[in-house]
């Protein structure tokens, strides 16, 4: 239980972290 809840903080954490480094990928060009 704790495992699944541990990975779906990591996945949210990913993800925030893919939509920020495509904002500043698109802010660079």
């Amino acid at each position: 239980m704790q495992q699944g809840k541990k990975g779906a903080a990591l996945a949210q954490i990913l993800k925030a972290h893919a939509y920020e480094l495509a904002t500043k990928t698109i802010e660079f060009y």
